[in-house]
């Protein structure tokens, strides 16, 4: 299943260098403000914050992915699955995830990964 879902991404990545180029350095960018370029963020501090936010997000969330994805491969995260809707946006899947925080404080123990897929898998449980 894993393998499944890489290689529509490493198709793309290898018909489409220069789109895999842009990225690298979009990502390298913001993530260079988080690790060492205090001028960069001190010249527009706003515009800073953001590139910072987009790297640790998007840091968090390929690693936390790929910690779900590696757990649920081997089975122990099964009853964890989800399967929203295409039409779900970002917006909607963050109000369920506050909710389901706000109903469940029993659960704040868990870490970030687990508490987002048990609040998807609460909202759109696979049938």
């Amino acid at each position: 299943m894993k393998m499944n879902l890489l290689k529509p991404l490493m198709i793309l990545f290898l018909l489409t260098p220069a789109l895999a180029q842009a990225g690298a350095e979009k990502i390298l960018s913001q993530c260079q403000i988080v690790t060492s370029d205090a001028k960069k963020a001190n010249e527009n501090p706003i515009s800073a914050l953001i590139e910072m936010g987009y790297c640790l997000g998007y840091v968090a969330g390929v690693s936390d992915y790929s910690t779900v994805t590696a757990d649920m491969a081997s089975g122990e995260l099964e009853s964890l699955k989800s399967c929203r809707p295409p039409s779900a946006l970002n917006e909607q899947l963050a109000k369920v995830v506050v909710k389901f925080l706000e109903d469940n404080p029993k659960l704040h123990h868990l870490d970030e990964a687990t508490l987002v897929a048990l609040a998807l898998h609460d909202a759109f449980p696979c049938n």
